[in-house]
């Protein structure tokens, strides 16, 4: 009996231990490498940040996640990051790691925010109203709210329409950036009707000849030697940025 208890135990705990793992990597913004600075696309943050939310798409690889990242440490921004993934397909989960995310900005404060159980399921839109309404009351504001690879959220997730409904609440002072390689969906469509969500589309983050000029020069600081402009010019037309 003592070996079957020590054993499940270990399982209990090994579970914990994952996640923790988890909800670690769920929060934590990207650190920044050497990176080049982009000022044209600080400028459209800026623009951007008339309305309270930004939806910004663009393909894999297209540097998202690091000019979000820059420009809130460059603007001294406080910021709530989360990283979305399948897991969060399930409101519970998604709602539970936001309310860790916040706790961990507020470790001092006791936490109201009421968890999502099994009496919630009838109303979800409800919950979802007052889940934000006590999350701004909660961190202390101005803020802003990253969702990082909101594409990984399935489309039959019922969480699309229960963030729709949490967003179109957002306090003067709190500024949402959704990161996705997709296009915002139907549940937002109504977001863009109302001019409450402005939409950065993938041609915006493309380098600009100067740009990628300049990633050139930042690459031969790390690398050593690179080759020269006309080869760099070249290579900016083929990718077209």
């Amino acid at each position: 009996m003592v070996p079957l208890l020590g054993q499940w135990e270990r399982i209990v705990g090994q579970r914990r231990q994952n996640r923790k793992s988890l909800g670690l990597a769920k929060l934590t913004p990207s650190t920044l490498p050497m990176i080049l600075k982009r000022p044209r696309l600080f400028r459209l943050l800026d623009k951007a940040r008339r309305r309270p939310i930004t939806w910004l798409t663009a393909p894999a690889g297209s540097g998202k996640t690091t000019l979000v990242a820059s420009y809130l440490k460059a603007r001294r921004l406080p910021v709530l990051w989360y990283r979305l993934d399948e897991s969060d397909a399930d409101p519970s989960s998604f709602f539970h790691y936001l309310a860790t995310a916040a706790k961990a900005l507020s470790p001092r404060r006791r936490m109201l925010l009421a968890a999502l159980t099994p009496e919630y399921f009838l109303g979800l839109p409800t919950y979802a109203r007052r889940f934000f309404a006590q999350l701004w009351d909660y961190i202390s504001l101005p803020r802003v709210l990253v969702l990082d690879n909101y594409h990984d959220v399935p489309t039959t997730s019922p969480l699309h329409g229960l963030l729709q409904v949490g967003l179109s609440e957002l306090p003067e002072k709190v500024w949402t950036i959704v990161l996705s390689r997709e296009e915002p969906p139907d549940q937002m469509v109504s977001l863009e009707v109302a001019r409450t969500l402005s939409w950065v589309k993938a041609d915006a983050l493309r380098l600009t000849p100067r740009e990628t000029q300049q990633l050139a020069k930042l690459q031969r600081l790390k690398n050593g030697p690179s080759r020269n402009s006309r080869w760099v010019t070249q290579i900016h037309a083929i990718t077209q940025g």
